[in-house]
């Protein structure tokens, strides 16, 4: 338990500082990402009223970099017959909707508007802008879309050139499908197909997305992907996102195989890829979060933060691709202060680098790994906080917050998440550590963990260590993330020790 003044500085360590969280109160599911005008738009799930789940809005920040944000007013907000839940926004180049006057265009939002007097029905409306998207106006003919359902919602839309007309991918959550609709001019929408149930059942289905996506191999054709949120069933508990590799013909989309989970960590969800159309690779972000415990992370008056953006690929051989997630991150500059440790092997041993920063991107290469166990362990003071590692015997990557230096959130969390990875003999670990989450991307994205944690007091040392065993630590480079917060990583290292000292 903090003291009060422990916890009232904790509020401000806690906010992230390559991450979007709100100034105040609720945020949740990204909404509406849309590139235009040189700036990418984040709406979001919001509460203009406060810091829990309720009366949801849309918020609104930009950026013209992905890593710093300007939080702007609530952009829809909800009135006393509907709140405003999840949905996209496109750039009607064309004005298919009419929406737009000389000179103008106009971005147009597709959101799923709640009921909230009588049943709770879930109907897909629309708004528009002619203004870059500060101000928003209703369209007055709304909904576009209603089948009468109290589970039928987070639209997703897209232009699809080869059948002239716009694509929505819309959840229908209890029957575990989605639903693909088509239209000219975003108003009357003409269903095309169902996709589902299949993969995860578990729990309803949310936020589905389907997209065009390119091979690493930029040679081969581009593929098709389809993303769709769980609310129960995934391996870190609760909710989580997965995905299929397929083919789209304007009508149906015909996965090539089966399900495979976008992130393996317990805190990311509702993911978005920005509409541009000419963005390749496409970037999408999430939700670091989970609806099972985000009302009980331990800020005050905020709450919720955004992963990184991240750019988007697939790798591997017919039949058998996978997705590859890279995040965004800040070029390093030749002035940039920075520690990068020599090569060297770790036998029963552990070095330590001092990282006194709110935000570190590490970078570690291990190769000859026979260790039975490895991984980087962060500390503050004499308690450790979180352990990033790799057990041979287990054949897993996990990430683990420490109770000792950790606050935690709810009362039935694990503390432990892993994914597997069976015995490699070379690993390339991409660690983003922000204030109060952090992100693991292995080997180039081709495996990902997101998880938010809670340090009692700042984290001051990181521990690379290898027991049971010996590896090489091929490269281990480490740059500070916050130029303008504490001193920056060190310049030296702390020094190697036994392990069994």
């Amino acid at each position: 338990m903090l003291s009060v003044d422990a916890a009232a500085e904790a509020q401000q360590r806690w906010r992230p500082v390559v991450h979007f969280a709100p100034a105040r109160n609720w945020l949740s599911d990204p909404n509406g990402l849309v590139a235009h005008d040189g700036l990418y738009h984040l709406f979001f799930q919001c509460n203009p009223g406060g810091d829990q789940w309720g009366n949801m809005s849309w918020g609104h920040a930009v950026s013209a970099d992905l890593l710093s944000w300007k939080e702007l007013g609530i952009a829809i907000a909800a009135d006393t017959d509907t709140m405003i839940f999840s949905g996209s926004v496109v750039v009607d180049t064309n004005n298919t909707a009419g929406f737009a006057g000389p000179g103008e265009t106009a971005l147009v939002a597709i959101y799923t508007g709640v009921n909230r007097m009588g049943p709770r029905l879930q109907t897909q409306q629309l708004a528009y802008s002619i203004d870059g998207g500060r101000t928003w106006r209703r369209y007055p003919g709304n909904p576009v879309l209603d089948i009468a359902s109290t589970a039928f919602r987070d639209p997703k839309v897209f232009w699809h050139a080869p059948s002239a007309r716009w694509v929505m991918a819309v959840a229908m959550a209890e029957a575990r499908q989605v639903a693909l609709y088509g239209s000219a001019d975003l108003k009357r929408w003409e269903h095309l197909s169902d996709f589902g149930p299949c993969g995860a059942t578990q729990g309803i289905w949310e936020c589905p997305e389907l997209f065009a996506i390119r091979h690493a191999d930029h040679a081969r054709a581009p593929l098709w992907m389809m993303k769709i949120d769980v609310f129960e069933g995934h391996p870190a508990g609760g909710s989580g996102a997965q995905y299929f590799i397929g083919d789209f013909d304007g009508r149906v989309f015909h996965a090539s195989h089966d399900a495979r989970w976008v992130d393996h960590g317990a805190c990311f969800y509702a993911s978005q890829t920005w509409y541009a159309p000419a963005m390749q690779p496409p970037r999408w972000l999430g939700w670091m979060g989970s609806h099972h415990d985000a009302r009980h992370t331990p800020t005050v008056g905020w709450r919720g933060v955004m992963s990184t953006a991240r750019e988007l690929a697939v790798r591997g051989p017919v039949g058998s691709e996978r997705l590859v997630q890279r995040p965004v991150l800040p070029p390093h500059p030749a002035h940039a202060r920075c520690i990068a440790l020599a090569p060297q092997m770790l036998e029963d041993a552990r070095i330590g680098l001092p990282v006194r920063s709110r935000a570190i991107e590490l970078v570690l290469e291990w190769a000859e790994i026979s260790a039975a166990d490895l991984g980087v362990t962060f500390r503050a003071g004499q308690s450790d906080v979180l352990k990033i590692g790799y057990s041979r015997g287990r054949g897993e990557v996990f990430v683990e917050q420490m109770p000792e230096g950790t606050v935690a959130v709810g009362t039935n969390r694990e503390r432990r998440h892993a994914m597997p990875y069976p015995q490699p003999a070379a690993m390339q670990w991409l660690i983003v550590l922000d204030a109060c989450s952090v992100e693991l991307f292995v080997d180039d994205g081709e495996a990902v963990m997101t998880e938010l944690f809670f340090p009692c007091a700042p984290i001051d040392v990181a521990w690379v260590h290898a027991g049971g065993g010996a590896a090489l630590l091929a490269s281990c480079n480490a740059w500070n993330l916050a130029p303008h917060g504490p001193p920056a990583i060190g310049s030296v290292p702390i020094g190697v020790h036994d392990e069994k000292a």
